[in-house]
């Protein structure tokens, strides 16, 4: 251990929430609005030794004894010495693996952080094996994206290999949080939008074209969570179609999961006019932002939607140029940039007899889309070990299926999380067939 590093944060830790922010804590109060990041690490565990990791590092970055004051918008970390929530579980004779970590995530998805008194946003389960461990860190998705986090997971597990990695002993190498206002988005919204970026804000507002899913409840949002991994020979294929088709890899992710969820929609079809899937993406706006360092912790992000009827007889490379040129033209209106905008009006219509079902009625979206890559956030150079990792994205009640895809140099892992009143385990895991099949087939 890194004996004689104590290194509290001194620098104030406090800031506004943005409107994405405000947006996701007025989720959180319907379903836990949580993210949650995996790593398999090939090293034998010492339980003391990670627990002191853990507390070590979050105290030191000031990450703890976090207090949110919905009503003023702000947000303000104590920091200081707090109990962190690290659950030990011994992995062996629990059956599958993956199965047990799936059921793990599940279970974090559906456990909340009490944003209603002064609480640590983070908290770690261990599955211990005979010569390896699992670290699952969970925390709650209004504080940070993914970069930040995958940043702080990283230095713990260089931490507790080497047993001297400090980076909160170098302030410039610390992570904290990083403040934008809505009025940075205003800024960037003259500086960049046109025209069509409100026609196609418009578009997506309303959405009146897009099939409006059927919810057995819409007051249920017991999740699940399905994974599957995207090995390097399927990235490289990936990779080489969309350069020969003259799409991006995202375009393809699109066109995928598009393909694998239609037949689990097939009920469009009988409409006259809903016929479309909408899906949901994400865009980062750390650049526009001039937020580039994933070291300033915050939600940098925007949405956009894609929508297709997805015909049964369409190929997927037909499919996949259609939702490029939908991709164009978001990237050159910029509408993503107008999210802010978006939330406000979808909380100035947003109540409390409307709240389970405004999302499923007014603005139906099928699935969300997060894309990840960690290459360059992620230590790699003279790391001798190689590690297995995955994400997973509470829902919310804004779409009943989420689809984190995270990438780590030629590897991708998908977590699929989802609400049960919708989807089912084994629709799922069919559509997770699909998505492999598919990649097999255009090699």
């Amino acid at each position: 251990m890194d004996a004689g590093c104590h290194c509290l944060c001194e620098e104030a830790m406090k800031g506004k929430l943005n409107s994405f922010q405000k947006t996701m804590l007025m989720w959180n109060d319907l379903q836990p609005y949580n993210v949650v990041n995996v790593v398999r690490v090939p090293l034998e565990l010492d339980e003391h030794r990670i627990k002191a990791v853990i507390i070590d590092e979050l105290t030191e970055y000031g990450l703890t004894n976090l207090k949110i004051d919905r009503k003023h918008g702000t947000y303000e970390y104590f920091g200081g010495p707090a109990e962190i929530d690290i659950n030990f579980i011994d992995g062996e004779g629990r059956g599958e693996e993956d199965q047990l970590v799936e059921q793990i995530i599940e279970d974090e998805l559906s456990k909340p952080f009490d944003c209603f008194s002064i609480v640590v946003p983070f908290r770690f389960v261990v599955v211990n094996y005979i010569d390896r461990f699992i670290l699952i860190a969970v925390y709650l998705h209004v504080i940070s994206g993914g970069d930040s986090v995958w940043l702080l997971v990283d230095d713990l597990v260089n931490r507790y290999r080497s047993g001297s990695h400090c980076l909160a002993c170098q302030p410039e190498a610390r992570i904290r949080p990083g403040n934008i206002e809505d009025s940075s988005f205003s800024k960037s919204i003259f500086k960049y939008c046109s025209f069509s970026t409100f026609e196609d804000f418009c578009s997506d507002i309303t959405l009146r074209r897009s099939f409006k899913l059927k919810y057995a409840n819409l007051a249920d949002y017991d999740a699940g969570c399905k994974w599957l991994t995207v090995q390097p020979h399927e990235f490289k294929t990936l990779v080489s179609t969309s350069k020969k088709w003259g799409v991006t890899v995202n375009d393809l992710f699109f066109s995928l999961m598009l393909k694998s969820i239609s037949p689990h929609v097939a009920a469009r079809f009988d409409e006259k006019r809903r016929r479309k899937l909408s899906v949901g993406g994400i865009a980062n706006l750390r650049r526009e932002l001039k937020m580039d360092d994933p070291r300033l912790m915050g939600i940098f992000l925007g949405l956009f939607v894609i929508s297709h009827e997805v015909p049964e007889a369409q190929g997927l490379r037909e499919l996949a140029l259609d939702v490029n040129a939908q991709t164009r033209r978001i990237k050159q209106s910029r509408v993503f940039l107008l999210t802010p905008l978006k939330f406000f009006m979808s909380r100035l219509f947003y109540s409390f007899d409307r709240r389970h079902k405004f999302y499923p009625k007014y603005q139906p979206v099928c699935m969300g889309v997060t894309n990840l890559n960690i290459t360059g956030i992620w230590e790699q150079e003279g790391r001798d070990m190689q590690m297995d990792f995955m994400a997973a994205v509470s829902t919310g009640p804004a779409t009943p299926l989420v689809a984190a895809f995270t990438t780590l140099g030629n590897r991708i892992s998908v977590g699929l999380s989802y609400r049960k009143t919708v989807f089912t385990a084994e629709a799922v895991e069919m559509m997770m067939r699909e998505f492999k099949r598919l990649i097999g087939e255009i090699g």
